[in-house]
C-alpha cells in the first residue's frame, strides 16, 4: 500500500523535476524512456508522447468533477486473461481510460484520484517470483 504510492510520488517528483521543454529525441531503442525521461515511447518508429500527458489529462478530468462533492475516484485497470485449461496468454489491451488518466500499460493496477485536490495514487500489482520464470526479472518498488 504505502510503499507503492510512495514510490508512484517518488517517480512523479523526478518527472516533475526533469527540464520537460524541449522536444522528443528519436528513441535508438526500445522502451519506454530509452533515450529520454521527459517522453514515453515504444521505440524508434513510434510516436513520442510527452510523460506530462497524463497528468494534463488528469487535470481535465477534475475540471469536468469541479462541482462534484469531496470524495475519492477509484479507477480499476485491466487484468490479464487466461483461456480456460491452456498455457495461452490473450494479448493484453489496457483499459482505454486508465492509459488516458495514468499511462500504465501492464495489467493489475488500481489508480485513484482525490476531489477537489487532484492528488493521485498508483497500486501495483503484487507479481509473484514466479512470474520472473516466463517474463524476466520483477521490478522493485525503489
Amino acid at each position: 500500500g504505502a510503499g507503492r504510492a510512495s514510490s508512484f510520488g517518488a517517480m512523479a517528483a523526478l518527472i516533475a523535476s526533469l527540464n520537460c521543454k524541449s522536444k522528443a529525441a528519436a528513441a535508438a531503442t526500445p522502451g519506454a524512456f530509452a533515450t529520454d525521461a521527459c517522453f514515453f515511447s515504444r521505440g524508434a518508429h513510434t510516436y513520442a508522447v510527452p510523460a506530462s500527458l497524463h497528468e494534463e489529462n488528469r487535470a481535465n478530468l477534475l475540471e469536468r468533477l469541479r462541482d462534484h462533492p469531496p470524495g475519492l475516484c477509484v479507477f480499476a485497470g485491466g487484468v490479464d486473461r487466461v483461456r480456460e485449461d491452456t498455457d495461452h496468454e490473450e494479448l493484453f489491451r489496457q483499459e482505454s481510460y486508465f492509459q488516458y488518466l495514468f499511462g500504465v500499460a501492464e495489467p493489475g493496477w488500481v489508480g485513484t484520484i482525490e476531489l477537489p485536490s487532484g492528488k493521485a495514487v498508483l497500486f501495483a500489482p503484487e507479481l509473484a517470483p514466479e512470474y520472473a520464470v516466463w517474463m524476466g526479472k520483477i521490478a522493485t518498488r525503489e
